[in-house]
């Protein structure tokens, strides 16, 4: 095979190759969404719902527009959400959350066109796709406000800065559309705004630049009128301990390695890791800066600065900001602040960033190791989040159809907080009296009715463990305990997921349980993922104080087995 036909089968390879990392990350993207809002979806949902109470004036519904959620004006989440409602006749989470993931897809769009712009093979994308395409940041499945925001925001700072870099200059009006998108869909898209400045004073952009300068003075007017500092927010409280704060950031750029290790002590190897990333990006476009300014290579006729650099400094410079901010207004709780999973991806779009560096500096040699590298490292990552995610995805997707099931029934959200069902309770009643929500189909829905035609017929006694114990979270606001059980099975079979049903004589509520994950290598040799066994965490302060009766319900396809048993729980 020559030089050139072998060249031509890597390329046709990798883009079959790229093209099934997508269509498997949409699929389970779509697979494990459900129709029903998760934690502060709901803020969306009120705003929907909002818009269609005739009671309320136009400067009312105006006003749940703009209103603040935490730090952030999410002026257009709430409208994607409002057109969605618009399309299907009500908001379905599962069709928002899969079209919400394409952002992922558009960020790897960037990364392919820096892979093209330097006339690198398309093998060279593999390894962004190993690593983008898979689900180690599993909140981003189901979490819709989540996704909108804080994927959301990458996607239209990266197009902004892509406008500004590469477009010719008679599109500066579709730059100064995606800042107020931008702006509008995350606080941090005010800083973005700075580095486009940044950016206009490199190209010497002159009239441009003081067009934006007026642009970002109008927004921040706009953006902070009546603006009140967020309960989760605390900037003294996290300068006062600078450890804690610099671990947080590091963990904003290495949460992707803690994924590997269990214990404690890879908080802080990810922390290294994560500070060996920023330091190398610092050092890598502190040269570039350098270059620009000290070396006299501006933007003529005659020389022309590196538009992928630039690009790739835009970029970095954004991400630098956003874990500042992260770091200074959460890391007074926990240093575990940076090691949220939903900002998990953050991190692995910054290791890419860095391959790109790399990727620019053009050694030939150099080059080729780095694409081996990467692309054995992503498919390694990979696999490890697959095989780490699915279980968590599994039982995330059972937890939703439970809790949608217990606020059909009882009107209330297990996964919710007792004072935040409180909260929630007229606007999310009016929702789906109005039809903005709708429940979601289950055949589980039919099969809790009629439980007592599906008991086991075997008779099998299953032995439970049950732990009671509790939680304390603490915010600006205070501190909220929750009563919790813990439950834990290792004899049931596994033929399909399994609920926990509890029952009182007022009361029946439906937890979900995960399974136990088969070793790495009885995986291999038996090609089953899932273990025999269950257990379940059920948060019971929203459940009203009674004893209530545990029983077992198992689902496979649409075919379930009810099994009673003997234990019960006191929910005072």
């Amino acid at each position: 095979m020559t030089h050139t036909k072998l060249n031509s089968f890597l390329n046709s390879l990798s883009g079959v190759t790229i093209i099934i990392l997508i269509g498997v990350f949409y699929i389970a993207c779509y697979h494990f969404a459900y129709n029903f809002f998760f934690e502060d979806d709901f803020h969306l949902l009120r705003y929907v719902t909002l818009t269609q109470d005739s009671s309320l004036s136009l400067s009312e519904k105006l006003k749940a527009l703009w209103n603040l959620h935490n730090e952030h004006r999410i002026v257009f989440p709430r409208l994607i959400v409002l057109l969605d409602f618009y399309i299907q006749g009500h908001i379905d989470w599962k069709v928002l959350n899969t079209i919400a993931a394409f952002y992922y897809f558009g960020i790897f769009v960037f990364f392919y066109q820096i892979i093209k712009k330097i006339n690198l093979p398309i093998w060279y994308a593999l390894p962004i796709a190993f690593f983008i395409f898979q689900p180690s940041s599993q909140q981003n499945f189901y979490w819709t406000i989540s996704i909108l925001q804080q994927v959301g925001n990458i996607f239209w700072s990266m197009l902004l800065f892509y406008s500004i870099v590469y477009f010719p200059p008679k599109y500066f009006w579709f730059s100064i559309i995606i800042a107020l998108i931008l702006t509008f869909t995350h606080g941090n898209g005010l800083f973005a705004l700075g580095v486009v400045g940044v950016l206009l004073f490199i190209q010497k952009r002159h009239k441009e630049l003081l067009a934006w300068c007026i642009l970002i003075l109008v927004i921040s007017i706009a953006y902070f009128w009546g603006y009140y500092t967020a309960q989760n927010s605390n900037i003294i409280g996290s300068l006062s301990n600078p450890l804690q704060l610099i671990g947080c950031f590091g963990g904003f750029w290495g949460s992707f390695i803690r994924e590997f290790f269990k214990s404690n002590s890879g908080i802080y190897f990810a922390i290294s890791i994560g500070l060996i990333i920023f330091g190398s990006l610092l050092i890598l476009n502190l040269i570039f800066l350098w270059n620009v300014f000290f070396k006299k290579k501006i933007f003529d006729h005659s020389t022309i600065i590196s538009k992928e650099k630039l690009f790739i400094l835009a970029v970095f410079a954004f991400f630098a900001i956003t874990s500042g901010l992260v770091s200074l207004s959460r890391s007074w709780s926990s240093i575990e602040a940076g090691f949220q999973n939903r900002y998990l991806h953050n991190s692995v779009i910054t290791l890419l960033l860095l391959y790109l560096s790399i990727l620019v500096i053009k050694s030939k040699i150099f080059t080729k190791f780095i694409g081996i590298t990467f692309l054995v490292l992503g498919v390694l990552y990979s696999i490890f989040a697959w095989y780490t995610k699915l279980e968590i995805l599994s039982y995330q997707k059972d937890t939703q159809e439970a809790d949608a099931i217990n606020y059909q029934m009882n009107g209330l959200s297990l996964v919710n907080d007792k004072s935040f069902n409180a909260n929630i309770s007229d606007i999310l009643k009016q929702s789906f009296n109005d039809g903005v929500s709708v429940f979601p189909e289950s055949s589980l829905t039919s099969a809790i009715q009629n439980l007592d035609k599906l008991v086991s017929k075997n008779g099998i006694a299953l032995p439970i463990k049950i732990q009671k114990d509790s939680s304390l979270t603490f915010s600006i606001a205070g501190s909220n305990y929750r009563r919790i059980f813990h439950l834990q099975n290792l004899t049931l079979p596994f033929n399909g997921d399994v609920f926990v049903i509890f029952k009182s004589d007022k009361n029946l509520f439906v937890g979900a349980t995960t399974h136990l994950r088969n070793s790495k290598k009885s995986l291999l040799l038996t090609g089953q993922y899932f273990n025999n066994g269950f257990y379940s965490t059920i948060m019971t302060d929203a459940m009203p104080a009674n004893e209530y009766t545990i029983g077992i319900l198992q689902k496979n396809n649409n075919h379930f087995i009810y099994y009673p048993t003997k234990y019960k729980i006191l929910n005072q």
